[in-house]
């Protein structure tokens, strides 16, 4: 069986997620609205529970938080170098409210 395509972009779900992602208040610090949103696109999409996980870099922080980063390992299929994606869930304070 060939591998699934995975090339192309559902651009109106993608604008969707983008839409519902500003809406959704998380200044720095204040970012668990946002991951949670994530998550469950994430297993809605999905992938398994015990890929998604929050480590404990807010508590490293000066700055404090409410969570760590969301992190997502996803296993591989065969050997090759490590691919990582990785973005903020925080919104700049001067956009907050926007």
């Amino acid at each position: 069986m060939p591998p699934a395509d995975h090339s192309t972009i559902d651009s109106p779900l993608a604008l969707k997620h983008v839409m519902k992602l500003m809406g959704i208040v998380g200044k720095s610090g204040q970012e668990s609205k946002v991951a949670d949103y994530v998550t469950r696109a994430l297993l809605k999409g999905g992938a398994q529970a015990s890929f998604i996980e929050s480590d404990a870099a807010h508590r490293r922080s000066p700055n404090g938080g409410e969570r760590g980063n969301l992190v997502m390992k996803l296993p591989g299929t065969r050997r090759g170098p490590r691919r990582m994606l990785s973005a903020h869930l925080d919104t700049v304070p001067i956009c907050v409210g926007s």
